[in-house]
């Protein structure tokens, strides 16, 4: 999460991938959430992404930002949060 920061959906997806059981996916994740706020990392993404896109109309921006974070397995609603 430091290195490649993604959100909570990919991660539990990655683990399923990788054969952890569930169960210890949802404690980590769940432990781990108290130090991570998705909706501000997905903020400094955006933010980081924004200048490649400078000169786009302002539609075409939030939805680049919006595919990008979505890619990255934000949640919908932290991606709304972050590209206001």
């Amino acid at each position: 999460m430091r290195l490649k920061p993604s959100g909570w959906p990919l991660l539990r997806y990655q683990l399923r991938q990788k054969g952890v059981a569930d169960e210890i996916t949802e404690k980590v994740i769940s432990d781990f959430a108290g130090r991570y706020d998705e909706i501000d990392v997905a903020r400094k993404l955006a933010a980081s992404r924004r200048p490649r896109y400078k000169g786009l109309e302002p539609l075409k921006l939030k939805r680049r930002l919006y595919d990008y974070l979505r890619r990255r397995g934000f949640s919908q609603e932290a991606i709304l949060q972050a590209i206001e």
